[in-house]
């Protein structure tokens, strides 16, 4: 009865420490590198060598506190982490996933990608103040939408947002009118952002921009040259 007892023991135990470790670890990546190319990262790795891997996570957390991730299915074993705002150097979080939902320690990786193209296609597009709004003209030279807001208060304190879209590899200029529903003559400043795909924005240029009031010219100094 004794030997029944402490067998049933050891038995309680082990199950017990089975359920606090986990009776099957999984196994990490490995040989984790990288290439850098334009705001984005391609890495390369070793999947462990178990039959019933089901994807792999990256993941990597931003300057602003925000989380991306990314899954790769299967037996890949490279993948692009696009979308990357700037070239500063992230803590990239490798987690193997098995089809059981069992997740294996993370290995980390430290990598930064080239300038962002968001940053790049911000020195291609130029702005300039007309009459009665901007000319906004522009060189793409990436396989990538962006997105040209202008943006601007009026007297009133009502909020306007103008919005140009600008498709891969095009070139072209725009007219936006601003202040349509504005009266008088009126000076704004208009804040012009470059915004990419995955809500990457640039930095913002300050435009000033003056509006007149249409038919009404003051004649009071007109000056006749010559009279016949």
């Amino acid at each position: 009865m004794r030997r029944i007892t402490i067998l049933i023991m050891l038995l309680s135990f082990f199950a017990c420490k089975d359920d606090n470790t986990g009776a099957a670890k999984v196994t990490p990546v490995s040989n984790v590198t990288y290439s850098s190319a334009n705001g984005a990262v391609l890495f390369h790795w070793d999947n462990p060598n178990i039959e019933n891997l089901a994807y792999v996570e990256i993941s990597y957390v931003d300057k602003v506190g925000n989380v991306h991730r990314c899954l790769t299915q299967g037996k890949l074993n490279q993948q692009w982490i696009e979308g990357i705002a700037d070239n500063s150097l992230y803590y990239f979080r490798f987690l193997v996933y098995n089809t059981e939902g069992e997740v294996s320690e993370p290995v980390e990786v430290m990598a930064a990608a080239l300038e962002s193209t968001v940053n790049l296609f911000y020195g291609r597009v130029k702005l300039g103040v007309d009459f009665s709004g901007i000319n906004v003209t522009w060189e793409n030279n990436y396989n990538e939408n962006f997105y040209i807001e202008l943006a601007y208060t009026d007297l009133n304190g009502n909020n306007y947002k103008e919005e140009v879209v600008v498709g891969p590899y095009t070139s072209g200029k725009q007219f936006v009118k601003i202040g349509a529903t504005m009266t008088g003559s009126q000076s704004l400043d208009v804040f012009a952002t470059i915004v990419d795909a995955n809500g990457n924005e640039s930095e913002q240029k300050v435009l000033k921009f003056y509006k007149k009031e249409a038919g009404k010219l003051d004649r009071s100094k007109w000056k006749v040259a010559s009279y016949y």
